[in-house]
């Protein structure tokens, strides 16, 4: 089942990015405008699948200054301009869209401007407005082994598989230990203090020390991210864990919270 549903969501995206790929410019404005085009039908999947993609054409790469949103049927009315937050991560132009922009795309085309940001590929993200205050985005785990959501100090959030790393070194009070990522449920930096540390693992356990982290590199959907561990908050198998300090009978102690499951920490 679940080799099935990645098959589903893989299948998914590639035909929603080939259908965005033939948006394009239009012969009018080529040199200006990248045009997305939208329907019902590729709304929703977009919900369901959390984000899109769409590659821009070699020949207008450093020539657009312009992201325009356009609902199928609304050809005939004038964009209106809205200053949206545009992220440029590497050479992605990612874009948080919710329920209230799809609403006005779909009545009134919308218009990006790039204010001479430079990038190769368009990434809408789909932030599900209302359903939960800051931790409502839908997160983008992404396909491979090792499959983590990374927060960093500045409450922006990276998602992808963990690579050029299979184990977490952690200098404990008893000595080094090697955790592997497949053990690990989650890990709570700056716990207590500046260095300290608590990995949760799968089994419930947790084991609290200094871990031996330099780069991070996480395969996002947008592409390679490069994370300065020392900037990390936490990061955890799960997009809907959470970290919580609490007071136990031995002490203030971080918990974990996974949905309805709980791990201790110290």
């Amino acid at each position: 089942m679940h080799n099935a549903v990645q098959f589903s969501k893989s299948l998914v995206a590639a035909l929603l990015l080939s259908f965005l790929m033939s948006s394009g410019t239009n012969a009018q404005d080529e040199s200006a405008r990248f045009i997305l085009k939208l329907n019902d039908n590729l709304i929703s999947s977009f919900k369901d699948y959390g984000s899109l993609r769409s590659a821009l054409p070699a020949d207008v790469r450093d020539r657009i200054d312009t992201i325009e949103l356009r609902y199928q049927g609304t050809e005939d009315k004038t964009p209106i301009n809205m200053n949206l937050n545009v992220q440029i991560n590497g050479q992605n132009a990612e874009i948080v869209v919710d329920d209230s922009l799809l609403n006005t795309v779909r009545n009134q085309p919308v218009r990006v401007p790039l204010n001479g940001k430079t990038f190769n590929v368009v990434f809408l993200r789909y932030n599900k407005a209302g359903g939960g205050g800051a931790g409502a985005e839908e997160v983008v785990m992404g396909d491979g082994p090792n499959r983590f959501v990374l927060k960093i100090t500045d409450e922006s959030t990276i998602a992808g598989s963990v690579v050029d790393m299979t184990a977490i070194e952690l200098m404990t009070n008893f000595g080094k230990v090697e955790l592997t990522l497949d053990q690990v449920a989650g890990v709570r930096f700056k716990s207590d203090g500046e260095d300290a540390a608590v990995v949760f693992l799968n089994n419930g356990d947790a084991i609290t020390g200094t871990p031996t982290l330099g780069v991070v590199n996480v395969q996002t959907f947008w592409g390679l991210a490069e994370v300065n561990a020392s900037n990390l908050r936490s990061m955890s198998a799960s997009p809907s864990a959470q970290y919580v300090r609490e007071a136990t009978d031995f002490g203030s102690r971080w918990t974990l919270k996974m949905g309805t499951g709980l791990a201790p920490g110290n």
